[in-house]
């Protein structure tokens, strides 16, 4: 124990010249998505498809080397997409006491598929300062953010009300009464990995808070989802640094 003791003194003396704990917030503004086979087939005839990414980290940021930094941490992402009038309509089959076809009923209507998904991961950080400051400091960096988990359900919405004007016989094959089992998905497993460059304006109010923007140029490396594999974001965020510390001169 007193061996490991010293190591970890050793480390900290050596590589952390001063370290900090970041929360952030950042909303992605997509500006490239590459659809799939999927995606391409429904944009064919329709171009109504909205998708929004919202993303918060919390990491420790240490300074290994003058001017350097490396942070490591987990990282939560919730992302949204809506495929507007992705079903116009059902068609229900009555059958008779032999369970023979006898009738085919049409009912014309309107339901968005929307998409919903919870991810968490790891998120690490390169951070390299520009320029620094009392009270203000410029940098630049990089990150990456591997998502281990996710909660993904998919949902019809039924914008017409077909199921409050429908025979109530029927209301059970309206879209939207359950989860669209061909886009939810459940479970551990590497459902997306990102990747990022940035420059962070960093606002030093208190020798243990500081407020930092951020602005990023993001892809995607890979993603589970079917709807686009690989896309392009511009991420714009917010960050609070609690806890400087600065390494004390280490007296013989």
């Amino acid at each position: 124990m007193k061996i490991f003791t010293i190591i970890l003194i050793s480390f900290m003396n050596v590589f952390v010249v001063q370290s900090q704990i970041y929360f952030g917030v950042e909303k992605n503004l997509d500006v490239y998505k590459p659809y799939t086979d999927f995606g391409s087939e429904y944009l064919s005839y329709n171009d109504k498809v909205i998708s929004s990414t919202f993303s918060v980290k919390a990491f420790y940021l240490m300074e290994f080397k003058k001017s350097n930094s490396i942070g490591l941490g987990f990282s939560y992402m919730n992302k949204k997409m809506i495929i507007e009038d992705k079903i116009k309509g059902i068609s229900i089959v009555e059958y008779n006491s032999i369970e023979e076809p006898i009738d085919t009923l049409y009912f014309y209507s309107n339901f968005d598929l929307n998409i919903l998904s919870h991810s968490v991961g790891f998120y690490l950080d390169y951070n390299k300062v520009l320029f620094e400051t009392k009270n203000l400091n410029g940098s630049i960096g990089a990150n990456s953010s591997f998502y281990m988990y996710e909660n993904a359900k998919g949902r019809y919405i039924d914008k017409d009300n077909l199921a409050e004007s429908i025979d109530p016989q029927y209301t059970q094959f309206v879209p939207g009464k359950t989860n669209s089992f061909l886009n939810s998905k459940k479970g551990f497993f590497i459902s997306s990995i990102n990747i990022s460059t940035y420059y962070r304006q960093v606002f030093q109010f208190h020798e243990k808070f500081s407020l930092a923007a951020r602005i990023s140029l993001g892809t995607n490396l890979y993603s589970d989802w079917d709807q686009f594999k690989k896309y392009a974001w511009l991420g714009l965020g917010l960050e609070m640094g609690f806890g400087k510390v600065k390494k004390d001169k280490v007296v013989e």
